[in-house]
């Protein structure tokens, strides 16, 4: 890498030089890097590399959501180049900029909170409407795996596919917008404790706002507890003028996708240094989390 890092720099960046890499921790669906380049001017800047064995269809899509995103008003890095056909790199690549590091113990965490709420609400305030969405009409090629890990039958998880088919189709959706679909704590980036981008749009599509809310909550559980995640939703519906009406059933719709996964996720939290739970405690948390939103479902 550092070889087609050389090249690229060479290029794109004359007379400047490559001072360091290093790898950024937490990634779980691509290899990425931080790049330190000295300016031809002496000043020094940081690019992000995110490269993907398998990204020739994800890589491009990430990228257009960026500069999507830069004609917007939501927090995200700026997109730099493209290259999905071997100019530097083996594998499809994108460089972006380097917009922040990840804040997991905040010092405020009702302000912490508060900030995610309101990126959140600025990344739905993209829609169809006022936004070019449609090339995240597209459908993924291939078939995402089943998530590890399903074994003996769950009277939990049956409960829960029980009440997502009881009531599929009979809720009222919020009109379309853009949708992360991974939006949580470790995929923020701040500076001096200001939110400063929504990072990993690997997974962006247009669908309900309340995909992300929920998944938010649900990790917010993870790492900050059940509080955290009920401040979140609080400070969400503040910004979107009124209660998010049906938010169970998403809250279930987002469990019953995650939970083969949960360990998984753990072996992401501990990269980036969450090192103050456990798996057990994830799916026994998650767990919690479903019977809540069940509880929350009409009778």
């Amino acid at each position: 890498m550092r070889r087609s890092l050389l090249h690229m720099v060479a290029d794109h960046y004359p007379g400047a030089r490559l001072v360091s890499t290093r790898r950024l921790r937490g990634g779980l669906a691509a290899q990425t890097h931080a790049a330190r380049i000295e300016l031809a001017s002496g000043a020094r800047t940081t690019l992000v590399v995110r490269r993907k064995a398998n990204g020739a269809w994800r890589i491009p899509r990430h990228f257009r959501t960026l500069e999507v995103l830069a004609e917007s008003n939501v927090p995200a890095p700026t997109p730099v180049l493209l290259d999905v056909n071997g100019q530097y790199f083996d594998v499809p690549t994108m460089i972006i900029e380097h917009a922040g590091y990840p804040l997991l113990r905040p010092q405020d965490q009702g302000t912490w909170v508060e900030q995610m709420a309101r990126a959140l609400h600025k990344v739905h305030g993209v829609t169809p409407e006022n936004a070019d969405l449609a090339y995240l009409l597209e459908p993924p090629p291939g078939v995402a795996p089943d998530p590890p890990g399903r074994g003996e039958p769950d009277p939990l998880i049956e409960r829960v596919r029980a009440a997502m088919r009881r009531f599929e189709g009979e809720f009222y959706p919020l009109p379309p917008t853009l949708v992360h679909d991974d939006f949580w704590p470790g995929n923020t980036v701040w500076l001096r404790q200001k939110l400063t981008a929504v990072i990993d749009w690997d997974g962006a599509k247009v669908g309900d706002r309340r995909i992300d809310v929920a998944q938010c909550r649900l990790d917010l559980t993870f790492v900050a507890g059940e509080q955290a995640a009920a401040d979140f939703l609080r400070d969400y519906e503040a910004l979107h003028g009124g209660p998010l009406h049906d938010l169970w059933y998403f809250d279930l719709a987002c469990f019953e996708r995650g939970h083969g996964w949960f360990e998984r996720w753990h072996d992401g939290y501990a990269d980036i240094g969450i090192n103050w739970t456990s798996p057990e405690e994830m799916v026994a948390a998650g767990r919690e989390f479903a019977a809540r939103a069940l509880a929350a479902a009409p009778r």
